[in-house]
């Protein structure tokens, strides 16, 4: 992966939203074999690139690397813009950049941010 580049998958991925009968929305997403597997393979290689490789310009210290993924350039046209990233931040590993009352899942021990008074 590129950090930079435009993402193109050549199989077809739609990514799309909707609200169900109880209001609440839903995230759809759907593709045929080759695009989920590109998807796939995506959000692995975002999951282990070396954020700290990056200059500051291009990602400050303190924040989570993060793609935006276009309807027509990387899923179908139909789907929504989408942007996919990472919680812990670069040279940190907390995910304060993200939400700061951010609440990691049980066991998971040094992520959780430092409230500020």
């Amino acid at each position: 992966m590129e950090y930079g580049k435009h993402v193109v998958f050549e199989g077809n991925l739609v990514i799309r939203t909707h609200c169900d009968e109880l209001g609440q929305i839903q995230v759809g997403i759907y593709g045929d074999p080759q695009g989920l597997k590109e998807f796939g393979e995506f959000l692995i290689q975002l999951a282990d690139f070396d954020q700290t490789a990056l200059p500051p310009r291009g990602l400050p210290e303190g924040e989570g690397i993060h793609i935006h993924l276009k309807s027509g350039l990387a899923m179908n046209k139909e789907s929504c813009p989408v942007t996919v990233g990472r919680l812990d931040g670069k040279g940190t590993g907390s995910f304060e950049w993200f939400y700061p009352r951010f609440t990691p899942k049980a066991g998971q021990k040094g992520k959780r941010a430092v409230t500020k008074k």
